[in-house]
């Protein structure tokens, strides 16, 4: 595909990558063919949009509205314990976190009045829109936690903690920063996206196997299945699991603070710990 500045790119709809052997578009939970314009599956959460076509995009506004990994758009609200409390039925594909361990679940009414009020207060508020703050979409919260499931998923909480620190301050302070999308895609490599993340081959590679776009890296040493589950699983599993659950914990933590990473950027895996530095430091 050519843009219209005449320079190559296989981002073109909606900033989706475009696989040139099949012709369709790879949005993470099911492919779009732009030749014909239509989803070539049902979306896997039509149950929450009954009144839309199972087949629709953003509920037909994708000006207003976006959907990343097509897991929906509404916000949702988080409690500090990395729990899954609520969402306010607004589809605005924001997220937001809730300054409690209290793990019961919020009533829709209830959960919209806490996100008005983060949303429009400018002083103290007991739920924190971390939309408003960081920039980052619910979607992008969900890959954020993904990576850090992926990363250290059997690690302690200490380690996953400073993750998920070190992967917020990787997007404004390393060369594989700079927005969401490219901080999070690029975590396991320059070469990544979410939807080669997603790719089957990730699973169980062969230790022969390279990553596509690379001619060293092993895709023995970039696997994501464990990236795969998570992002697969419901919100209500990510809760129910004590992995998932501290995994999305750690990526709240990384995003408000305070900082358990020393404003490392990279990190090399050693078994049940990690080591963390600043860009090059592991050159």
């Amino acid at each position: 595909m050519v843009r219209l500045d005449g320079l190559a790119t296989q981002y073109m709809i909606t900033s989706k990558e475009l696989d040139d052997n099949t012709g369709l578009y790879y949005y993470g939970a099911r492919y779009y063919d732009p030749v014909v314009s239509s989803w070539l599956s049902v979306d896997p959460m039509a149950d929450k949009y009954t009144s839309w076509s199972p087949y629709n995009y953003t509920m037909n506004n994708p000006i207003k509205f976006t959907d990343p990994t097509g897991n929906g758009v509404e916000g949702d609200i988080y409690n500090m314990n990395g729990v899954h409390i609520g969402n306010d039925g607004k589809e605005d594909n924001k997220v937001y976190v809730k300054l409690t361990t209290n793990n019961t679940q919020m009533s829709q009414t209830d959960a919209l009045i806490a996100t008005t009020m983060a949303s429009t207060t400018t002083g103290v508020s007991s739920t924190i829109d971390i939309t408003r703050s960081t920039g980052i979409t619910h979607d992008e919260f969900v890959q954020y936690s993904a990576n850090v499931y992926n990363e250290a998923k059997d690690q302690s909480y200490s380690e996953k903690e400073k993750v998920g620190s070190a992967i917020n301050n990787r997007k404004d302070g390393h060369s594989l920063g700079g927005t969401w999308t490219e901080t999070l895609d690029r975590i396991m490599s320059s070469k990544d996206s979410h939807a080669a993340k997603m790719d089957p081959s990730r699973v169980s590679p062969n230790s022969t196997d390279v990553l596509p776009g690379t001619t060293s890296v092993k895709l023995k040493d970039v696997k994501t299945g464990n990236y795969q589950n998570f992002i697969n699983a419901s919100t209500t599993d990510r809760s129910n699991n004590s992995k998932m659950r501290d995994a999305t914990k750690a990526a709240i933590n990384g995003l408000i603070g305070p900082d358990k990473a020393n404003k490392a950027t990279e990190w090399r895996g050693r078994g049940s710990y990690n080591k963390f530095g600043k860009e090059g430091s592991f050159i």
